[in-house]
């Protein structure tokens, strides 16, 4: 029954009680929420006597006209304790689970008892109607009383079932009185039209990736269409960055010293920390002893390699002739920092951030940014979504 559709000056609940009197059969729509939604007070609905909704199923109950409760993606029947005394009776109604993955085969079967009812009581109730109530109580008797539908109950066609059901649970997730539940209402969408909105909604993020070593700014990729009827899409905070250790070249020297490619040693060369016979006389066995304590083996510089006044020196390619190349895991991530220069265009279209410090060798980062689409969704949508205007 639709409270707003009761003339100005009517008797509302006199109107409901009438209205509910006139039905066959009255469809029960309960959600997770429904024994313990409460007012505006913190009072709970079902104890408010003058909640139309109560109104409603306790004239279906105390006149015998058949209450089926239709239990919404595996909420239970309210138990008797939970219930004022006027519903108690609810309690042992048989329900008709209505669940996401069986939605088809729960609403055929709903729709094959109302008719087998129909037509036992076809002499008697044409005319007649079935009226569904929503899965929670209101204590405001301006609020509509959503998703009735009124049909002769010798005319029941699934499609009058699936509209009538439909229209209350999504009025009720407009209202707030239910959560969504996921497929279950794109499957009603094949056989009734669904109301919609636009709205910004998370979409793939964007990646970019490089090997650095050295403050480096990250410029993600435009996000402009090209053709104005593509979707608008756009960059949204908060930006994410991780590092990866990666391979080196690096050399194992005789003593088991490993030295990344990029080592002074191997760009420059070893040179030895003082000159030949300063201030001692010449003593190239000593040098020689300092060469083979660093590397490992004997350069031989008591032959004269160096003079005497000069310093002793050992070449990149000497080291590395002596050395065996290896590849190793190098970690330097501790070494860099996502910077908070996050720098978003107005639109949203386009983003550059930095990141910062400095390291001895590359690593892989990658700076990832979430993005949004703007693009028609239901009203029931359970992904991330800015608000939108309502279609």
């Amino acid at each position: 029954m639709d409270v707003d559709g009761i003339r100005l000056g009517v008797d509302f609940v006199k109107k409901l009680t009438q209205e509910v009197t006139s039905c066959d059969v009255l469809l029960a729509m309960i959600g997770p929420r429904w024994t313990d939604l409460r007012d505006e007070r913190g009072n709970r609905r079902l104890d408010d006597p003058s909640d139309f909704v109560r109104i409603e199923i306790s004239t279906a109950l105390q006149r015998d006209i058949t209450v089926i409760p239709i239990l919404l993606d595996g909420t239970k029947i309210p138990r008797a304790n939970l219930l004022p005394d006027d519903l108690k009776p609810l309690a042992v109604r048989h329900g008709l689970d209505l669940r996401n993955n069986s939605f088809h085969a729960d609403l055929d079967r709903l729709v094959r008892e109302l008719k087998e009812d129909s037509l036992t009581n076809a002499a008697t109730s044409e005319g007649r109607r079935v009226s569904v109530g929503p899965p929670a109580p209101l204590s405001d008797p301006t609020f509509p009383a959503l998703g009735e539908v009124v049909a002769g109950v010798r005319k029941f066609s699934r499609a009058r079932v699936v509209a009538s059901v439909f229209a209350s649970i999504v009025g009720l997730i407009v209202a707030g009185l239910i959560l969504p539940f996921g497929e279950t209402l794109d499957k009603v969408c094949e056989f009734f039209p669904c109301p919609s909105r636009y709205a910004w909604v998370d979409s793939n993020p964007v990646t970019v990736s490089k090997y650095i070593k050295s403050k480096t700014t990250f410029e993600m990729p435009s996000l402009k269409q090209a053709d104005p009827a593509q979707s608008p899409r756009r960059y949204v905070p908060p930006p994410t960055a991780s590092c990866a250790a990666t391979e080196s070249n690096a050399w194992k020297l005789k003593d088991g010293t490993i030295i990344l490619e990029n080592d002074p040693l191997l760009i420059q060369g070893w040179v030895s920390p003082s000159w030949v016979g300063q201030p001692e006389p010449p003593d190239w066995s000593r040098f020689d002893g300092l060469a083979k304590a660093k590397f490992g083996w004997t350069p031989g510089f008591a032959n004269n390699r160096c003079s005497a006044g000069a310093r002793c020196k050992i070449s990149p390619e000497e080291i590395k002739n002596q050395s065996t190349p290896v590849r190793i895991t190098v970690d330097r991530c501790n070494s860099m920092y996502m910077g908070h220069d996050a720098n978003y265009a107005p639109d949203g279209t386009s983003m550059t951030i930095s990141i910062l410090g400095e390291a001895d060798t590359e690593s892989l980062w990658s700076v990832v940014v979430p993005t949004q689409t703007y693009q028609k969704v239901p009203l029931w949508s359970s992904v991330h979504i800015d608000a939108g205007t309502t279609k």
